[in-house]
């Protein structure tokens, strides 16, 4: 073993500046919270290490009062509790599920019978009374294990309240003569002579040395991160006492406070909305499954933006756009039940260990059948996917987009929002499930800005399509319903005219296609054309526009049209009409995450 010339120990309370000195070689090893393992392992410079501990993490009840002073209300709360989800959820697998204060390896261990979680039973022992109770805690952060209890609690009938307290003020209440707590949630170091067990037993009220407690995990592995030993280095590793560079005497470290620089707590995503130009509802299955869907749609640069803030004491959950907001204890409150089932599910596919706040809006309309919620889809992904410290390429970024709205999420449609809002750009999309073919389209630049000026994108309410109509469309195709199926076959051959249009900057081939696309389309559903949709056309064909369709499925929300050199009648023509002007600018590049 190499010979210490100096050893420094510094305190460092705060876990999140411990970790950032970790990470910046300004310390060479330290004790680390089980959240942050995850984090640690990523870091090609750290190795992680675990050992076996006594350290067992529960509730201790006050038996001298109520309301545990009935062992009916005490033996609910076992039941009601999920030993396992803790140790999962709260301590990231470092420890193991407990039936006593004393872990099985330790001398004196006697094996006791384990209780179950049965919520049933629970709820018939609490047999409809209201007990409340206050559960004491030390600290004044998220109290993530102290949630996880009061929401399994108040599943079966406990009305539970948190207390955070600095730790002179808890013990106080707990361990002096004063007693003064219904419940607490306690660690306890522990000690192979089992000394500590008298200790819980004093705490509780219970006489002839038994401790009633109810550990909800024994914490039995603390992790420990330090530098990657000799073998584990990467080449240009230089000190015997560490890696080359990695501040051997804290001078860095000692006598100043650490930064906080290292571990993020604000994330943000960005995605374009798109037009489609030739080729939507080829994209769905099943016909993209079984003849192949094809789109050439555009980025816009109206966004979809989600905003992930870490802190706080629960989940909460906005949509700017609905209006609307939710919180939850933890994740065990991310159930689809027609409340931003898109954020909840965007979060069971990539969890985020921390108490958070999730937001999002888009600058696009609601309902405007510019692909906004797949534009969501990708921003969402590419937020909460940087928060967990991966990167995924624009394809897996649209793919996990598009697995989002229509698996998790159940939300039926086609993939061309998603690779839109991913990629930025105009492209040709070709679609044989599970496939997507991405063939760019570059447009001449002068011909890209006259596009630009002369596309008037007018919004004429929320569209009523809805995963019902998507569903009838595709219904009739499947039971080979000609009319369907002839105009899905239609919708698909415009798309490669459209595509050399675009290539040969032909405006006036691009106005008349989109006429085409749009003839087309009204005939899946008779829905697919609303009054205020038809208003807007004929004022638009009376201003002489070249041609225009709906934006996505139509039945409402946005169309869109190229007119002729002067843009301005015809926007004029389209407000009288009562619609809104949105603006058009073409988005160069995808989606992006900060």
């Amino acid at each position: 073993m190499p010979r210490l010339e100096r050893f420094v120990v510094v305190v460092v309370d705060e876990p999140t500046t411990k970790l950032a000195a970790l990470t910046a070689g300004e310390i060479d090893f330290a004790g680390i919270q089980p959240a942050h393992a995850a984090f640690v392992r990523k870091n090609p410079e750290l190795a992680l290490l675990d050992y076996p501990e006594i350290f067992p993490v529960g509730i201790v009840f006050n038996t001298r009062r109520p309301p545990f002073d009935d062992p009916r209300l005490r033996l609910a709360v076992a039941l009601a509790l999920d030993r396992g989800e803790i140790v999962d959820g709260y301590l990231y697998g470092f420890g193991a599920a407990a039936d006593g204060p004393v872990p099985p390896d330790v001398p004196g261990y006697l094996p006791v019978p384990p209780i179950p979680t049965d919520p049933d039973s629970a709820r018939r022992l609490v047999a409809g009374r209201h007990v409340a109770f206050e559960l004491l805690t030390v600290g004044s952060g998220e109290a993530a294990l102290e949630q996880m209890i009061q929401a399994r609690l108040a599943a079966v009938g406990f009305d539970v309240s948190i207390r955070q307290l600095e730790l002179t003020a808890f013990l106080d209440r707990v361990s002096r003569r004063r007693h003064d707590f219904e419940a607490a949630v306690l660690g306890t170091p522990g000690d192979p002579g089992l000394g500590f067990l008298a200790g819980l037993a004093d705490l509780a009220g219970v006489r002839g040395g038994g401790a009633a407690t109810l550990p909800g995990c024994a914490a039995r592995r603390l992790p420990l991160s330090l530098p990657r030993p000799a073998g584990d280095e990467s080449a240009g590793a230089g000190r015997a006492h560490g890696r080359a560079g990695r501040a051997p005497h804290h001078r860095a470290l000692v006598g100043r406070p650490v930064s906080r620089r290292v571990l993020p707590t604000l994330y943000h995503a960005a995605a374009p909305v798109r037009l489609d130009f030739a080729g939507g509802w080829t994209d769905v299955p099943p016909f993209s499954a079984r003849e192949g869907g094809l789109v050439v749609n555009a980025a816009v640069r109206l966004v979809a933006h989600a905003e992930l803030k870490l802190g706080g004491r629960l989940i909460r959950l906005v949509s700017e756009d609905l209006g609307q907001e939710l919180e939850c204890a933890n994740a065990l409150g991310l159930v689809l039940d027609g409340r931003l089932d898109l954020l909840k599910a965007a979060l069971r596919m990539f969890p985020v260990q921390h108490a958070f706040t999730l937001t999002t809006r888009c600058d696009a309309p609601a309902g405007s059948g510019l692909g906004s919620s797949g534009a969501l889809d990708v921003a969402l992904v590419a937020a909460l996917t940087l928060a967990r410290g991966e990167r995924l390429s624009e394809r897996e970024l649209a793919e996990q987009a598009w697995h989002l709205e229509a698996v998790e999420a159940n939300i039926p449609g086609g993939k061309q929002d998603q690779f839109a809002a991913a990629l930025g750009g105009f492209h040709r999309l070709s679609f044989r499930d599970p496939d997507v073919g991405i063939e760019p389209l570059t447009l001449d630049d002068a011909f890209a800005t006259a596009l630009e000026r002369q596309a008037l994108l007018c919004y004429t309410g929320r569209s009523r399509i809805s995963g019902a109509t998507i569903a009838r469309v595709m219904t009739a195709y499947e039971r080979g319903d000609r009319q369907v199926v002839g105009t899905l076959r239609a919708l698909k051959d415009i798309v490669d005219p459209m595509a050399e249009a675009l290539r040969a900057a032909d405006l006036a081939r691009v106005g008349a296609l989109l006429a085409a696309n749009w003839e087309q389309q009204q005939r899946l559903d008779p829905e697919m054309r609303t009054d205020e949709m038809a208003r807007l056309e004929r004022a638009l064909a009376d201003a002489g526009v070249l041609g225009g369709k709906a934006a996505g499925s139509g039945a409402g929300g946005c169309m869109f049209f190229v007119t002729r050199d002067n843009p301005g009648p015809a926007a004029e023509a389209a407000r009288a009409a009562g619609a809104t002007v949105l603006p058009v600018r073409w988005a160069r590049e995808g989606a992006r995450a900060w």
